[in-house]
């Protein structure tokens, strides 16, 4: 269960964060002047990773202790 979340872990935090928010955040900060419609499609975008890395990594802690307990 220790290695479950690990990999949930690693998938679900790391992974997505390395190819999806940190490309987003590159991709605003090289933008001359963001409209206000990219925007919304960036924090949508943003916030729906966020969400994923948010959830893997309750799920995670979650194996993790359970593995510690059980």
């Amino acid at each position: 269960m220790l290695i479950a979340a690990g990999v949930v872990f690693f998938v679900g935090a790391v992974l997505v964060t390395v190819t999806g928010n940190v490309p987003l955040n590159t991709a605003l900060e090289t933008s001359s002047s963001p409209s206000a419609a990219s925007r919304v499609a960036f924090e949508r975008r943003w916030n729906a990773l966020n969400s994923v890395r948010s959830a893997s990594s309750v799920v995670a802690i979650t194996l993790a202790v359970l593995a510690l307990v059980i």
